[in-house]
């Protein structure tokens, strides 16, 4: 069964900056490769193969019902605590209530799928290291830097296959969001 989730991809240009940023992190931090740097919308675990059409019209009707709108990629920081911190995640910007509307929409839709997902408050954030035991976020880091915007057109169903060099990502499916007139 495929591990799914949808997400919106980071563009290049702000992956590698944020890299760069990200390339003193060691010490225990295991970071993410540029290339799936990534905003969750929704996790959706092991789905079977089956149902995986049913996603992406989920998919597809949630992002009809949302316009483009621009994000940014600014500050650090770590979950649960910036002191036992086992996730480091860079913060958000932007057009935060169309990413909301957008987030609920798919919820909403995959809802009528048939699919249950987390009930816990959406935090939108880039994950960028984890860490397999607590630790503080790295001190010698800038806690507001921002590494770039952009325009978010669209909406991605990534299958996510485990390895022993980390996650490898696959678009399963895509959808536009609609430009305004």
């Amino acid at each position: 069964m495929p591990r799914l989730f949808i997400a919106l991809p980071v563009p290049a240009e702000v992956a590698k900056r944020l890299a760069r940023f990200m390339s003193s992190v060691t010490d225990g931090w295991r970071r993410v490769k540029p290339d799936s740097l990534h905003l969750t919308l929704a996790f959706l675990g092991n789905v079977d193969e089956r149902s995986v059409g049913s996603v992406g019209q989920a998919l597809h009707r949630a992002a009809a019902q949302v316009a483009q709108f621009d994000l940014s990629i600014g500050g650090i920081g770590g979950f649960p605590t910036d002191a036992k911190a086992k996730v480091l995640w860079a913060g958000v910007r932007g057009e935060l209530s169309a990413l909301h509307v957008l987030h609920d929409r798919l919820r909403t839709e995959l809802h009528a799928e048939g699919f249950q997902l987390e009930e816990r408050p959406y935090q939108p954030h880039v994950t960028v290291a984890r860490s397999r035991y607590p630790r503080r976020v790295p001190i010698h880091l800038d806690p507001n830097p921002v590494f770039g915007e952009w325009l978010t057109e669209e909406v991605v169903l990534f299958q996510s296959e485990l390895t022993s060099s980390g996650p490898r990502y696959l678009i399963r499916d895509l959808a536009p969001l609609h430009r305004e007139a």
